[in-house]
């Protein structure tokens, strides 16, 4: 199947994923970093600065793809410890049992959840999680309903732009949680 007979939703995803991937590709390039370095680094906690400390980070998302792409981005481009799930339940799980996160990207529209992003949101914050969330989408009236519910004190990311917006955040909550640089 070829991404033309996809759905709206799935054509915007493959787009945003190959933004992703150009993205990470060109910074590899910049950066002097080979494709077999780039790929010894995915899955795991080392990297080569291993006095830098890392933000633990927890994606939420049900498009693998998209989720597969981002994860791929943090470890290898940011090299922070990621984890990734496909459900709001799943999140909320992970967070009782006890994992703790410094940021956590959080998809607003779930496809085949009863839980929308807003409710998982909801939901962490009575169980006090005090990771930093980030609400994210590929569509802006969602973006803007979850800004009027949930107020301007998060973040909310464009997937679209997100490597636009992604290096801020990351900058910015290394800052507050006290991570050197």
């Amino acid at each position: 199947m070829n991404w033309k007979s996809r759905s709206h939703k799935a054509a915007l995803t493959y787009i945003e994923i190959t933004i992703l991937k150009v993205y990470l590709f060109s910074f590899c390039l910049h950066n002097g970093t080979s494709k077999s370095q780039s790929n010894s680094l995915t899955g795991s906690d080392e990297v080569n600065d291993s006095s830098r400390k890392k933000l633990r980070i927890l994606i939420v998302d049900d498009d693998g793809d998209f989720r597969q792409s981002m994860l791929d981005m943090l470890e290898i481009i940011h090299k922070e410890l990621v984890e990734a799930v496909e459900s709001g339940a799943l999140a909320i799980h992970r967070v009782k049992e006890g994992h703790s996160y410094d940021i956590i990207f959080l998809d607003i529209n779930f496809d085949l959840e009863d839980m929308t992003g807003i409710e998982v949101y909801e939901e962490l914050m009575k169980i006090r999680c005090d990771a930093r969330i980030a609400m994210m989408s590929a569509n802006e009236k969602s973006l803007n309903e979850a800004k009027d519910v949930l107020g301007k004190g998060i973040p909310y990311l464009d997937k679209s732009k997100l490597s636009e917006t992604l290096e801020k955040l990351l900058l910015k909550t290394r800052e507050e949680r006290g991570f050197d640089e």
